[in-house]
């Protein structure tokens, strides 16, 4: 399942499944749950926007965050 948040009239925000990368990632620890991987994906979605709406400002992701984050990397190999 691939949830995906949109703005109006706007592209999805991610267009890579993250939530399926991360099942399949070794670096992913076997306590973390399906439920956890929504919610990280939700949480890294809306830190997406915060960047792109206070570009001036340095933000810092949650470990969560950070791990979606990484999954992004490995969608390119």
């Amino acid at each position: 399942m691939k949830k995906q948040t949109k703005q109006p009239n706007k592209q999805p925000i991610v267009s890579v499944d993250l939530i399926e990368m991360a099942r399949r990632s070794e670096d992913i620890p076997n306590t973390v749950t399906d439920d956890d991987l929504k919610d990280a994906f939700s949480r890294y979605e809306r830190f997406l926007l915060l960047i792109q709406r206070y570009p001036k400002h340095q933000l810092a992701p949650t470990g969560d965050i950070d791990m979606m984050w990484h999954q992004i990397g490995r969608a390119h190999v």
